[in-house]
């Protein structure tokens, strides 16, 4: 009980709750759609794990995943490090070369600033950034730039595997005529998928594409 009572804190529960906002879970649906669709793909119709190259990929998407979500964490919770409410500093005649805030009632670190949806003061603070709910500053600054570096890296891998995806599937089944050109795929499949890929399966797959490659691009 002791145990337990020293973990959930008050703050503890404060931290979790920027989960409960518009841009977390945002960012953690496509996060899961994308991570999710492209394993699915890759298992089932595009490129199976009795291969050499499915088991590379798969442990590549897997690996996306988990570095992607660690980052973005600690990017939200570690947080940017806030200045300690009624802050004074050490030396009282340095005071005078500091601005004070008002509301948090201490003196300002030098390249801090007050962030009006926290409601502190934060140290080296960037911006408040809506998809983790929290400032970007100085402790989680390299949490947050290698998550927008690993974000559209995996998604652009994710987006290869969609795009593959149905280009294997629809062709496999689809041949173009014209007059003298006949373009036939159906070569191009070498092993038999585990389940058809359905109506529904092609439209999960685009609604998967289409949130890959708008993240690559916006971010």
């Amino acid at each position: 009980m002791n145990f337990l009572s020293t973990i959930v804190t008050f703050e503890n529960l404060h931290e979790v709750r920027r989960l409960c906002h518009w841009g977390p879970i945002i960012a953690l649906s496509v996060i899961a759609i994308c991570s999710t669709m492209a394993i699915i793909d890759s298992i089932i119709w595009y490129w199976p794990l009795d291969t050499t190259g499915g088991s590379i990929n798969f442990i590549m998407l897997i690996n996306w995943t988990v570095l992607i979500l660690y980052n973005y964490f600690n990017a939200m919770f570690v947080g940017p490090g806030y200045i300690p409410l009624g802050w004074k500093p050490g030396n009282q005649q340095e005071a005078q070369y500091l601005q004070y805030c008002r509301v948090c009632q201490g003196y300002k670190a030098p390249r801090s600033h007050h962030c009006r949806k926290c409601n502190r003061c934060v140290m080296k603070m960037d911006h408040h950034c809506p998809w983790i709910n929290n400032c970007c500053g100085h402790l989680n600054h390299a949490y947050f730039t290698s998550f927008l570096l690993l974000a559209p890296l995996g998604c652009s891998h994710a987006a290869i595997i969609f795009i593959m995806t149905m280009y294997t599937q629809l062709y496999e089944r689809i041949s173009f005529g014209w007059s003298t050109v006949k373009i036939d795929m159906s070569a191009v499949r070498q092993f038999q998928p585990l389940m058809p890929f359905s109506v529904p399966a092609f439209a999960a797959t685009l609604f998967a594409l289409g949130l890959a490659l708008g993240t690559t691009i916006a971010v």
